[in-house]
């Protein structure tokens, strides 16, 4: 207690470890350092106490909490370098060792993150894949299957609407075409081409609105975000 009082008498806590460690008081400066992190102090503080921290128990002969302490440190500040010029090498060896260990730690996150993405893409490819499948039986098939209930139901309920419609009109044009070919009143065979004209029309009409849902169902499919 002694020590922390004398750490909020002097303006630079920096300064008070840095002499303390250098007087070869290792074991008060590990006690100071070990107080110091576990209070709420703020980011620059805290780097200094777990620099001395990780400094003191590297002489001391504790590497593996200097270890510790250097990648606490290097977590807070990624960038954080120790001068070679003044810092012994067993120390520069530890914090290496630290830092080599984060970065190993942190590509192996970045490859499951990875993996994670690649698993999510191919079992999105695998529904989507379905969900076209179901859309070349039947228009809406897919989206309902991608969870797009409502826009499923208006595609289906078109489609199967279309159908209807196709299949009543070519029933109806053939039976005109017939109703012309027995004509024989050349005063009726007119309005029976006519008749027979407009309803062909009409059919493929009908045909050409199926194609043209089925394929724009099929590219909706295609662009859900899944």
């Amino acid at each position: 207690m002694a020590l922390l009082a004398l750490i909020f008498l002097f303006s630079s806590l920096e300064g008070q470890l840095d002499s303390l460690f250098y007087s070869a008081k290792y074991g008060e400066v590990i006690r100071l350092t070990d107080s110091l992190l576990g209070e709420e102090i703020g980011r620059s503080d805290r780097i200094i106490a777990l620099k001395y921290g990780a400094f003191a128990r590297a002489v001391a002969g504790d590497s593996s909490g200097a270890l510790s302490l250097f990648r606490d440190l290097l977590l807070l500040s990624p960038g954080y370098r120790l001068d070679p010029a003044v810092t012994p090498p067993y120390i520069l060896d530890i914090f290496g060792r630290a830092r080599e260990q984060l970065e190993g730690e942190r590509e192996l996150t970045e490859l499951e993150r990875l993996k994670r993405q690649l698993l999510t893409m191919k079992e999105g490819e695998r529904k989507r894949r379905k969900a076209f499948c179901r859309s070349i039986f039947l228009p809406g098939l897919g989206q309902r299957y991608l969870g797009r209930k409502r826009r499923g139901f208006l595609y289906s309920f078109l489609a199967v609407s279309g159908m209807v419609g196709m299949a009543y009109l070519s029933w109806k044009t053939e039976k005109a075409h017939r109703e012309y070919l027995r004509e024989y009143d050349p005063d009726r065979i007119e309005e029976k081409y006519r008749n027979y004209r407009d309803l062909y029309r009409l059919r493929n009409a009908s045909l050409a609105f199926c194609l043209a849902l089925w394929v724009y169902n099929l590219i909706d499919v295609l662009m859900i975000k899944l």
